[in-house]
């Protein structure tokens, strides 16, 4: 229902009560005059009496609520816009208290499944093309303004400390046991294998002409040939243990690397060692300049990309994430109670912004809009107060006959 049919309905609703007035007033004037010829007409009387009264009370209480009745400044009239500030504070405070709490918010939240609806708007290609090309139009813009105006410092800034911060043998020892669970130590064993066998193939004068330092006594010839037999067959040993996925030196290594990480984790000397790596790496890095390249290589490779493309691997990747439903429900839960935190942590903010805005409203024009929207449930409790205040007088008649008061 728009603006103006809800002033029209408003209209007649409140023409048909104020109408009610003088009918009622006329029907007690009739019943009265014929009170003495028609006795049984006394039963109108009660009954257009009291909703009479009614009717003008219920006339009184609505008008007060908006203005002055009949214009006649009485106190406590015209209490909406008398009071608009503090009603405006109070609908802020009872906002603040009532609904802005993570009580409130996180099941309401939790209900939304917005983690869900996202996936399923960004599972059609389409979506997925149209969000792609508003962050890609936004990076270029905000990557640019954050390299002029001093955010990549600040940012540099708070990188260096939240990794000066870190426990970096915590950090090592997380590592390898997160490579040990996925087995990809396999894979880090064989690179080993494969740079100690590159290193010795191409390190052979050089081992020879140690070996002859160590052995004075034996020619040339001899210590290449030992030397030279030595290397091949370290080599051919470890092309056998790259070819065994079951060679007992592959499980030798994963054990000392657990045994690695449980040390650095549990040795006060290999911890030290870490942390002097970790600010000795962290001493040598320009984390500023390392972001502004980043922001750089964004700008000049952003119009490169093919959106179409990334869109259908977003959309994929979305509609792979919808069949996870424990992990979509898990990372609703999480939104849910984050949101509900930062909105929580808003409250102030939100309820000052309810009260400096109705405090910003026109009086006339806060008022007529509350009347609009409840104006015409208040004319009906008028009728409503018309029709019970008669029903109350033919209540009343009869037991005032029988007191012997009428």
């Amino acid at each position: 229902m728009d603006e103006t049919e809800k002033r029209e309905g408003l209209r007649r609703i409140r023409q048909l009560a104020t109408a009610l007035l003088p009918a009622m007033a006329v029907l007690l004037y009739l019943s009265g005059t014929s009170r003495e010829t028609h006795p049984e007409w006394a039963w109108v009387r009660y009954f257009a009496e009291a909703s009479l009264i009614g009717g003008i009370a219920d006339w009184f209480a609505v008008v007060a609520l908006f203005r002055h009745p009949l214009g006649v400044r009485l106190p406590h009239t015209a209490i909406i816009p008398s009071n608009k500030d503090r009603i405006g504070s109070e609908l802020g405070r009872f906002i603040d208290q009532n609904f802005l709490t993570p009580a409130a918010i996180t099941p309401w939240l939790e209900k939304q499944n917005i983690v869900a609806r996202l996936l399923r708007w960004l599972s059609k290609p389409a979506n997925a093309r149209a969000a792609l090309s508003a962050l890609i139009d936004l990076v270029r813009p905000l990557s640019r303004a954050a390299a002029q105006t001093g955010v990549v410092d600040l940012a540099a800034e708070a990188v260096s400390e939240s990794l000066s911060h870190a426990d970096a043998a915590q950090v090592f020892a997380s590592g390898l046991r997160t490579l040990l669970a996925s087995d990809a130590e396999h894979a880090a064993f064989d690179r080993v294998l494969e740079v100690v066998a590159g290193w010795l193939d191409h390190n052979r004068a050089s081992i020879r002409r140690r070996f002859g330092e160590h052995s004075p006594l034996t020619s040339g010839f001899f210590d290449a040939f030992v030397v030279n037999r030595f290397i091949d067959g370290i080599i051919d040993l470890v092309h056998e243990v790259a070819a065994d996925p079951q060679h007992e030196m592959r499980a030798k290594f994963a054990a000392e690397m657990c045994r690695f990480a449980e040390r650095l984790e549990t040795d006060p000397v290999l911890h030290e060692q870490a942390a002097e790596v970790q600010r000795d790496v962290l001493a040598r890095i320009d984390v500023a300049a390392l972001i502004r390249d980043l922001l750089a290589t964004i700008r000049r490779r952003v119009s490169d990309v093919d959106r179409d493309r990334l869109a259908e691997m977003i959309a994929a990747a979305a509609r792979n994430m919808m069949d996870e439903k424990t992990a979509v429900e898990n990372l609703n839960l999480r939104l849910s109670h984050a949101v509900a935190a930062s909105l929580s942590g808003a409250r102030l903010r939100l309820s000052t912004l309810v009260e400096d805005v109705i405090r910003a409203w026109d009086t006339g024009f806060m008022t007529e809009k509350l009347e609009l929207e409840v104006g015409r449930d208040l004319q009906f409790i008028r009728l409503n107060g018309m029709a019970v205040g008669g029903l109350v007088g033919l209540v009343l008649h009869p037991l005032l006959v029988m007191a012997g008061i009428d």
